[in-house]
């Protein structure tokens, strides 16, 4: 859990500024570039759509990511309890019981990761991008042959949306480095929490 809010901080968190900071540069200069058939054709509906793709991206990726740290939590407590009692476990012959718990977890792990991969895969932002690009040329061109938009302006315009190619991969990583770090947090949140409460109760029990 710790963990994953030091990636957070260190890493997700910078990823996310900078790729707000590029896209709002990025729509200040096709503003001031683009003329209007290609603004309402190409750059309003690409915000629109790639905006909804993070917010559907995040809020499947948040319950997915949860259930990930506390999987991850339960294997790390079932390897821990193992290594500290290997000696009562070897006395008593419960190899294959504690074996077979391991590969539960381990499987569950599995499981919840495959989908976390799914989610990954399904809102995969970079292919919106690309499709932007490739709509964008297309409609361009038509553009240009018919004297409404300019060769540079076109190619500007098609550069600019390359460039925020490599921001546009790494934020899934970021939003996924956030909920990971959301669901971290709540864990020990909830651990802090718990452990004030028995702290409490006991003190209220001598007390009695």
């Amino acid at each position: 859990d710790v963990g994953q809010i030091g990636d957070f901080l260190f890493i997700g968190i910078f990823i996310l500024i900078n790729v707000f900071i590029s896209l709002i540069f990025y729509v200040i200069s096709f503003i001031n570039v683009l003329n209007v058939p290609l603004l309402l054709a190409c750059l309003i509906p690409f915000l629109i759509v790639y905006i909804w793709v993070f917010i559907r991206f995040n809020r499947k990726m948040a319950p997915v990511s949860g259930t990930f740290m506390k999987k991850l939590g339960e294997l790390a407590t079932a390897v821990q309890e193992n290594i500290n009692g290997v000696k009562i476990v070897r006395a008593f012959a419960e190899e294959s019981f504690e074996r077979e718990k391991f590969l539960k977890h381990a499987l569950d792990l599995k499981e919840i990761w495959h989908k976390r991969l799914i989610v990954e895969a399904r809102y995969y932002p970079s292919l919106i991008l690309l499709a932007a690009i490739g709509f964008s040329g297309f409609l361009g061109i038509i553009l240009v042959f018919y004297g409404y938009l300019t060769i540079g302006t076109l190619v500007s315009f098609n550069g600019f949306l390359l460039s925020f190619l490599y921001g546009t991969y790494e934020l899934p990583a970021g939003i996924t480095m956030y909920n990971g770090a959301l669901a971290g947090a709540r864990r020990i949140y909830a651990m802090e929490n718990k452990e004030e409460g028995e702290e409490t109760k006991k003190g209220n029990l001598e007390h009695l």
